[in-house]
């Protein structure tokens, strides 16, 4: 038993403390994989929770904790080779950053659901040496963090979803170079779009981000996106333009169910290595932009559910049909021209 790899606890029917989890579990050194999930009813608080748990594994690399812990121990109390770490529902009082940018060989960290219940996050300068893949969700109080420069260098995938109190994304993120993959969903209605010029994004995904204002703007700036997704309630505007000159590596291109979007205008010379085009359930937009003509490169254009007289105007002989002539592969509600 006590050299066991890998551990899953569902603790439902007896109560505990942390002191009698840590000293239960203790034993057990060769643990490389730790998952503990609780039903916070059978859970007795003591003035020990205050120091969190302390559990020596040396070899333990992957830990789940599904458990009231409102705070986490310190970085020295960690397990040294740890890289990957899920929390949930701890209920955290203090900032996490301080200590988990501490843990050099992190490489994966989820904040979920109750994980945190504080108001602001600090990551600090050559904090996160290792960090590659960072996601937060549902963290109901959230409104502020920071990033400053040094912290998270090798950070490649960021995921925000479901924290709508958090009004921006951190200026910091700027100074992350690895930054390629961002998904913001289900925010706030005060969130704001706001991204450097200098990001090295190459992928981006909005859904439910309320944005009143055109995120053009902010994104055909971004020189290394390659594909953008634009879902439901991601844009709560009428009008999009995307101007000349603006996102110059763009290859895929997809809207969805953007059900108060009315105009779309194209600049010549916006998109230029554009080769995919997605638009579907965008009842109010009435027709293509003309200037997806001078988008040359544009091999793939799919348009469903985008309501009557969409397949007659870009059909051979109708009256946009020049918007898309010059396109492979058209394919409108579900026919193939």
């Amino acid at each position: 038993m006590t050299r066991l790899r890998s551990l899953s606890i569902f603790i439902t029917y007896e109560r505990y403390t942390m002191e009698t989890l840590s000293s239960s579990l203790n034993k057990l050194s060769h643990l490389e994989s730790l998952t503990i999930y609780n039903d916070n009813k059978f859970y007795t608080p003591t003035n020990d929770d205050e120091e969190g748990f302390v559990w020596n594994f040396v070899h333990l690399k992957q830990l789940k904790l599904e458990i009231y812990m409102p705070r986490l121990p310190d970085a020295q109390r960690f397990p040294s080779h740890l890289t990957t770490i899920h929390l949930e529902n701890c209920c955290l009082k203090e900032d996490p950053m301080l200590i988990l940018e501490k843990l050099l060989h992190l490489k994966k960290i989820r904040l979920w659901s109750k994980s945190f219940c504080g108001r602001r996050m600090d990551c600090s300068r050559y904090g996160f040496p290792q960090l590659h893949k960072l996601e937060f969700r549902g963290l109901e109080e959230w409104e502020e963090w920071i990033v400053e420069e040094g912290s998270m260098p090798l950070l490649h995938t960021l995921r925000i979803n479901d924290c709508r109190k958090l009004k921006e994304i951190p200026d910091g993120l700027r100074f992350i170079t690895n930054l390629e993959d961002l998904s913001v969903e289900y925010m706030g209605d005060e969130f704001n779009l706001r991204l450097s010029e200098g990001s090295h994004l190459t992928t981006i995904c909005l859904h439910e981000c309320h944005l009143k204002e055109d995120p053009m703007p902010i994104l055909e700036k971004l020189l290394h996106l390659k594909e953008i997704s634009l879902w439901s309630k991601s844009f709560c505007g009428r009008r999009m333009v995307c101007s000349r000159g603006g996102f110059p590596q763009l290859q895929k291109l997809e809207f969805w169910g953007l059900k108060e979007w009315e105009e779309w205008i194209i600049e010549e010379g916006s998109m230029p290595l554009l080769h995919t085009l997605e638009i579907e359930s965008c009842p109010k937009l009435k027709e293509l932009p003309d200037g997806l003509r001078f988008i040359t490169s544009l091999e793939i254009l799919t348009c469903r559910d985008m309501g009557k007289g969409w397949e007659k105007k870009l059909s051979n002989g109708g009256k946009d049909y020049y918007k898309v002539r010059h396109i492979p592969f058209v394919k409108i509600d579900d026919c193939v021209r």
